[in-house]
């Protein structure tokens, strides 16, 4: 581990339930490259190649003791992103959670309700790196531009980022050729934004 923050991400168990198939998850991977190049360790538990049912992977990662954990959120997988939540809390109450992604930019209130620490609304590079290298493990929140938290739930969206400025993807974290091998196309950007 360097001097930066152990950073876990969670890619929800929603993939397979997509009617277009799985998206490899691309935001995650920008963001774990603006992460890395800020110090921090990322790890992805990429729940989406996991049965529904089976969270074996994701409670061994909170077994290493994160120090904040990062959620991918999906409107359509609420479900998936509360249990998620839950197991979180029952194994390390502790441990902060920040929602990034479009439940995120778009549900704040409702993920806040749910337990996270604070929610990106925007693009979540610049904020995320703000956060964790001025809050340390999110205990101390400032209010600042696509930060949601619970005393401001409505905050100004982040400011848009130049993709070329941020670091490439972190190819490494996810088993990007599984993406191609089951859906035989490849995602090279992620959405951007709102």
């Amino acid at each position: 581990k360097g001097e930066g923050m152990n950073v876990l991400f969670l890619n929800p168990p929603f993939g397979f339930r997509r009617p277009e198939g799985l998206d490899a998850p691309m935001g995650i991977m920008y963001l774990a490259a603006a992460l890395k190049a800020e110090g921090h360790d990322c790890r992805l538990v990429d729940h989406a190649w996991e049965r529904q049912d089976d969270w074996s992977r994701w409670e061994s990662a909170l077994a290493e003791a994160p120090d904040v954990v990062l959620v991918n959120t999906q409107i359509r997988f609420t479900c998936e992103t509360e249990e998620a939540l839950r197991r979180l809390r029952a194994r390390n109450p502790a441990c902060p959670a920040m929602a990034f992604g479009p439940q995120s930019s778009t549900e704040a209130p409702r993920l806040l309700a749910l337990g996270f620490r604070a929610c990106v609304v925007g693009e979540p590079e610049k904020v995320v790196a703000e956060v964790l290298r001025n809050a340390g493990a999110l205990g101390n929140l400032t209010m600042r531009p696509g930060l949601a938290t619970s005393t401001d739930p409505a905050p100004e969206p982040a400011p848009r980022v130049a993709v070329d400025d941020l670091p490439f993807p972190d190819w490494a974290l996810a088993d990007y050729g599984r993406y191609i091998r089951a859906t035989h196309n490849a995602v090279f950007m992620a959405s951007r934004g709102f």
